[in-house]
């Protein structure tokens, strides 16, 4: 069996019980049976952690490009705005029965301010996002959207007060580099 990470361990995810439970991405979203990490043994029993996560990052970013082109061909017809609207419908959709599993634990959040600071950055970096890929070349938005780590890494150091090594920041400064040297601004 995986290891799986405890995502929110903050008192206002906490059951009222004296023993604290810690909520797993997977517990909150498909409850208590690993989903995702059954399916995997199913299709690749032999394949380590390592090897698994390298096959989900594959999925996501297959998933990810079919939906920029999708957003590419629709986004003749149908405003990004209203794209991005329907995206949120379908996750809300498609999020309710965990919505409704949690729904005492999500009422009672200590955090909303931050909960709606970062539903707002979510959804104007989606419009962003469906707007780049509906007006630039799919490889130039592409490559574009490669950028998120390396700005990532850059304000972890600068909001977080994170420790980033010459190494890394090595790798940003190639990683930019490599994102200009392919889209020639």
């Amino acid at each position: 069996m995986t290891k799986r990470i405890k995502w929110l361990t903050a008192p206002a995810f906490h059951s009222s019980t004296a023993r604290p439970q810690f909520c797993l991405i997977e517990e909150f979203f498909f409850g208590r049976e690993p989903l995702i990490e059954r399916a995997l043994q199913r299709v690749a029993p032999n394949l380590t952690d390592n090897q698994k996560g390298v096959c989900l990052a594959l999925v996501s970013t297959a998933v990810i490009l079919c939906v920029a082109v999708l957003v590419r061909i629709v986004s003749d017809r149908i405003h990004v705005f209203q794209i991005v609207f329907f995206r949120q419908i379908v996750l809300i959709a498609l999020l309710l029965p965990a919505i409704f599993r949690n729904a005492k634990t999500l009422r009672h959040s200590k955090n909303l301010p931050q909960h709606g600071l970062r539903v707002i950055g979510a959804f104007s970096g989606h419009c962003l996002a469906f707007y780049t890929v509906s007006h630039l070349p799919l490889a130039e938005a592409t490559a574009l959207s490669f950028t998120n780590i390396l700005f990532v890494a850059v304000l972890s150091t600068v909001m977080l007060g994170e420790h980033v090594g010459w190494s890394r920041r090595l790798t940003i400064a190639l990683g930019f580099t490599g994102v200009v040297l392919v889209v020639q601004p």
